[in-house]
């Protein structure tokens, strides 16, 4: 059986691809929207001017996800008055999908309406999925 369709499913597709096909810098906002290739979602608002943050995360081509965090700017910290900080965490595909199975749970844990809270969730994030019935 396949997935329902929600008759919201294609105003929110066109939606997304809206948003993530303007005109904008992919790294001007700090929405939590991808970028234009969809694969990047910076966590972060702008930075004030003092120092520069950036907090994202990029899904690779292989399907291993890659969070950065990069802080450069005046520091009183710092030696010479500036610094530069880059530090990332990567996850292969079988990492990514071992923490996606472990975050779920620890969502879905002891709650009766598990089953509707992630199709919910699939929804919300444009994530396809497979439901099947049997009786």
């Amino acid at each position: 059986m396949t997935t329902p369709r929600n008759p919201h499913d294609t105003l929110r597709k066109a939606r997304v691809a809206a948003e993530t096909s303007g005109s904008e810098a992919s790294g001007s906002e700090a929405s939590g929207r991808p970028d234009r290739a969809g694969r990047t979602r910076h966590l972060l608002p702008p930075s004030d001017g003092a120092r520069y943050r950036q907090l994202s995360l990029t899904l690779d081509s292989g399907g291993g996800l890659t969070l950065t965090f990069h802080e450069m700017g005046a520091s009183l910290e710092a030696a010479w008055g500036a610094d530069d900080n880059e530090v990332s965490v990567a996850l292969d595909r079988d990492a990514l999908a071992r923490l996606a199975l472990a975050l779920i749970a620890e969502r879905l844990d002891g709650r009766s309406d598990g089953l509707e809270r992630l199709q919910a969730l699939c929804q919300r994030h444009a994530v396809d999925y497979k439901l099947a019935c049997w009786t």
